[in-house]
């Protein structure tokens, strides 16, 4: 067993269906650290309230 989700043709792998702060939550409820980043990503969390408001306050 790891806790690594590896990546491989056949695995099944959990959807993410929402997420706060460092953790995404799958349709079961289980939480995973979000540790994925790269050169686009940025390391914002999810659903931080600042950050929400100023993407609302742009778009409007």
């Amino acid at each position: 067993m790891t806790h690594i989700l590896h990546r491989q043709i056949h695995a099944t792998l959990p959807v993410a269906i929402g997420g706060k702060g460092i953790e995404l939550f799958d349709r079961d409820g289980r939480a995973y650290m979000d540790a994925s980043g790269g050169a686009a990503v940025s390391c914002l969390g999810h659903s931080h309230p600042d950050v929400t408001a100023a993407l609302h306050a742009q778009a409007d």
